[in-house]
This record gives structure tokens, sequence and C-alpha cells, in this order.
């Protein structure tokens, strides 16, 4: 008899662990008997045994063999790929507003159950998929990995970096990593990633440590690219050239464990990451203290929440300024450059005239200049970027101009002047009067 769930897990092991751990939630809060379908394909080539201690109802039967034989389920389905594979409707898995609206299901108890999420679902509660972590355990061979190297290798607390290459290449960069150690020397990094080359180079550090892999990701097809567009072991068609051996994914597993108790800089916008984070914040195997966090966020997650419109200039500013303070000028001003092509208007102005100062730090004082006339040329009453125009011209020993900008200071109220307005208006009249008094 079929149970009344099939939890399907499929691709890499925090999409696995995604669908894992959230299934097992509903089945245990609905009361559902359960089947885990844990496919051995070259998404993961780990067996569920090979990973987890737990005894559990597990079949390895992939999408493809399961196509004809779900017809009368109701189906919850990470996307399109998934009911094409399957020849069936696509029903969203993440279509409920939470587990009361799930629970309403005319069919539940009544057909099984296809429950295949990619991603935690958030009508299902963190604390119950934070409970069925807990409930999962670890290969007893994988926990004492990870034990040995925590306390064989990493000097005391320490920060992770996570550096998600081959098939989606997010996170920070290699030169963001540089800068990183670089500006922290005193901290304790542990790297890991899907790319020895990218470990390597981060780990040459000697404040970032990697643990060697005796196996690593290969290429499903060895002759194209790691986002070439190749056929799994299903038949579907994604831009991922990727075959994880079971070695592979169990030196992944151990990784995913010991940066689960670090504190993570960054954010690599992959599953991996966000579970590693969340087993070290519910269920660490040591309990262990995190150092304070690091603010670092890469490019490239600046430009994803840009894009999405999730940050605010205000957010940009406050940010850029936490780089700056920490040593991170050139990241905060590369932030900033981004930051210029997503808004317009007054909320650019604030974002010109940040970025336009960093630039003077940096001496490029006729860049500064464009920046900053943009900003008066939008706005002609923008007295903050008039007296700022002052001071470069001051800092370029412009006198001629510096006056000429003046005069253009003096037709403006000077009642709305900040303390930064104040003090560099001070510098550059007190050296008009010096030159004067020469």
């Amino acid at each position: 008899m079929r149970p009344d769930i099939l939890i399907f897990c499929d691709g890499g092991l925090g999409n696995r662990i995604n669908s894992l751990a959230s299934g097992l939630a509903v089945a245990r809060y609905f009361g559902l008997t359960y089947c885990v379908h844990w496919p051995i394909n070259n998404w993961c080539a780990a067996p569920f045994e090979k990973i987890f201690a737990n005894r559990l109802n597990v079949s390895t039967e992939s999408i493809s063999q399961l196509r004809g034989k779900l017809d009368d389920a109701v189906m919850l389905l990470h996307d399109e790929i998934a009911s094409s594979t399957l020849k069936v409707k696509f029903e969203s898995a993440y279509r409920f507003k939470d587990l009361k609206d799930f629970g309403e299901l005319s069919d539940l108890k009544k057909k099984s159950l296809f429950y295949y999420p990619a991603l935690i679902p958030n009508w299902v509660p963190e604390e119950l998929v934070h409970k069925e972590l807990g409930f999962l355990k670890f290969k007893h061979s994988i926990v004492k990995e990870v034990k040995e190297f925590i306390s064989n290798t990493m000097p005391g607390p320490f920060y992770g970096l996570h550096l998600r290459r081959t098939d989606l290449n997010v996170g920070l960069s290699d030169l963001e990593v540089f800068n990183l150690a670089k500006a922290h020397p005193d901290a304790v990094f542990f790297v890991c990633s899907d790319d020895s080359q990218a470990e390597s180079l981060a780990a040459a550090h000697p404040n970032v440590f990697r643990r060697e892999k005796k196996f690593q990701i290969e290429k499903k097809t060895g002759d194209s690219d790691w986002l070439a567009q190749t056929q799994d072991d299903d038949g579907r068609f994604y831009h991922g050239n990727i075959q994880r051996n079971e070695e592979a994914v169990v030196e992944g597993a151990i990784d995913m464990l010991i940066l689960a108790h670090s504190q993570i800089v960054g954010f690599s916008g992959s599953t991996f990451q966000r579970m590693s984070k969340t087993l070290g914040e519910t269920c660490p195997i040591i309990l262990i203290k995190k150092p304070n966090p690091i603010n670092y966020i890469g490019i490239k997650e600046i430009k994803r929440q840009l894009m999405l419109k999730t940050i605010s200039p205000i957010e940009i500013l406050n940010y850029t300024k936490l780089l700056e303070s920490s040593g991170n000028l050139n990241q905060a001003i590369r932030v900033l450059e981004l930051a210029l092509n997503f808004f317009d208007g007054i909320e650019a102005e604030d974002i010109l005239y940040r970025f336009s100062e960093k630039l003077v730090k940096k001496n490029k004082f006729l860049h500064s200049i464009i920046y900053i006339k943009q900003i008066i040329i939008n706005n002609p009453n923008n007295i903050s970027a008039w007296i700022f125009l002052s001071y470069i011209y001051f800092k370029l020993n412009d006198v001629d101009n510096v006056v000429k900008v003046l005069n253009e200071v003096k037709r403006l109220p000077l009642n709305d002047l900040t303390k930064q307005d104040v003090d560099l208006l001070y510098i550059v009249q007190s050296s008009l009067n010096k030159i004067e008094i020469l």
C-alpha cells in the first residue's frame, strides 16, 4: 500500500535536505505515513544511508521511474521541469499560505501526496523543520571527520567562506576573498568550495584554512563547460554539467557541517550555505563559540538584491559605510558604482555624493568632479554638492574654481547645512583667507 506522502529529494545535498526535513515535518504534523525517495543520480550519487544514520523507509526510485505511477496522486512540485518529466499537471509546492491552508486539501489522506520542493516552503513553520533537522543524524564517519578537523585544524572560533562555483558561480569572488582575508589578518577563516582552485587561492592566506578533499565534483560531459546545457540521468535538460559521485557528496556533507560551526561571511545564494547556517544555529555537532559577524556581502549578491529591489539607497549607504570602516574602501566604491545603475532622481543623489566622496579618498579628483556635477545638474540647489565641489577644487589647488563655486554657494540658503558641510566649508574658506594674507 502506497504511503500517504512521498517525500522526493533530488538535486544537490542542500536541496535534498530541504525537501527531506520539511517533508518529514509535514508528515509528522498531520500524522501521515511516508516514504523518502532518494534517487541515486548525477546530482547526488551517494545513497541515503551513506549520509544519514537514521533508518527510514527509503526508495531509490527516480523521477523518470515514477512517471506514469502518480496519476492519482496530489502533486506538490518545485517547477514545471518536474511536471513535464512526470507527465502531470504542474501544481506548486509553494502555493499554500500556512499549514491550515495545506490541511484543507480535500484529498489529504485520501490520495497520496507527491511532495517535491527544492526549497523549504514558507508555509512549513521553521520550528517544525528545525525539529526534524535535529531528528536527522549524520553518519558516524562524517561526524568523526567534522570533529577531528575542527579540533585539530581550526585555532579557536572561526569564520566560514562558501565559494560556489561550477554550475552556479555565485558568492564572493576570489578577489573579494583576498580583500577580506587581508582586511582581517587576526581573524581565522575556513573555506569550502566545489572548485579546488578557489579553495587553493583562498587558503594561500595564512589565516584561511581548507580541508583537503580526496574526491571532487566532476563534469558529466568532460568536453563541455560547467554551464553547458546537459541532459541529466533522468533525461531532464539543465544548464549544469554536473557529476557528483558518492565520495564527492560525502566530502560535501563534511564541509557543510564544518561550515555550520563557523560565523558565515557573505551570501553565496546556494541552498548548501543556507542549510549549513541553519544546521549550525539549530543542531550543531560541537558547541563552540562563534566570532562576531563581519558585515561583508559580495558584489553578485548586492546586484541580485538591487535587481529584485529588496535593498534601499539608505541600506546601500549604511553598508558601504561599514565596508569602509572595516578597511574595504575599494569594495565600498564598487558597491556604490553598481548601485548607480539602479537608482535615479533624488534616490541617486546621496549615492552619487558618497561615490564622489570615496573617489576623493582614492585621489581620483577629476572623476569625482564628474559625479558631483551630475548632482548639481539634476538639482542646482543641492548645497552639499556645491560645497563638496569647492572642496575637490581646493584639493586640486584650483583657486579660481574654488572662488567660482563659493560664489554659487552664497546664492543658496545656509540653514540646512550638515556637520560635514560646515567642516568642509571651514577648510576651504580658511585656505582662501591664508592665500589672501600671503
